[in-house]
């Protein structure tokens, strides 16, 4: 933008100076994060979704990063980098799995931090979020108990198998209950 500053003497009003000046606004970018829902409990992956807000005059390019603390899962964003206009508001999905999905052991609570940065280097934003992975089962418990059930089942099938076996059969034991015992 250009001006002129003109600066007139009170006494005298012939007597006047002017000064040219040139203002030149950059472009500022300043965005937040935001992320919804706050909280996901799930057994195999959490889809959150990034909120950026562009709350300045400028376009902003935004990329995506996130982490947990016990770099325990991995994330997949649908665009890393973003182009966020002035004045708008941008979703982008995030997928969170954890490294070791797996369907026994305990309960995991990941306390993961996006980061937003933009492209000109100004400081990065972040918003926290939490992931609570659920196994299916706490512990091998109740698959052995499974098992030992199957297995005390199938032994007693096969006794009843050989004792009708052993007694004539099971025709034998219909037809002359005496005889067979």
């Amino acid at each position: 933008y250009q001006f002129a500053v003109t600066v007139r003497s009170q006494s005298s009003a012939q007597e006047s100076a002017s000064v040219l000046g040139e203002l030149e606004i950059l472009p500022a970018t300043e965005i937040k994060v935001k992320i919804n829902p706050f909280r996901i409990s799930a057994r195999r992956k959490a889809s959150f979704r990034v909120n950026l807000s562009n709350v300045n005059v400028s376009d902003a390019d935004i990329s995506l990063e996130a982490t947990d603390l016990d770099e325990g899962c991995r994330f997949h964003f649908k665009q890393e980098k973003i182009r966020v206009g002035a004045w708008n508001t941008v979703e982008v999905p995030m997928l969170v799995r954890p490294k070791r999905g797996s369907f026994i052991g305990e309960i995991k609570r990941f306390d993961i931090s996006t980061t937003a940065m933009l492209e000109d280097a100004s400081l990065p934003q972040t918003a926290n979020c939490e992931f609570t992975h659920r196994p299916l089962m706490k512990d091998w418990k109740p698959i052995w108990r499974t098992i030992r059930a199957i297995i005390a089942i199938a032994i007693v099938v096969v006794v009843v198998y050989f004792v009708l076996k052993m007694g004539g059969g099971w025709s034998v034991l219909r037809e002359s209950p005496k005889d067979w015992l």
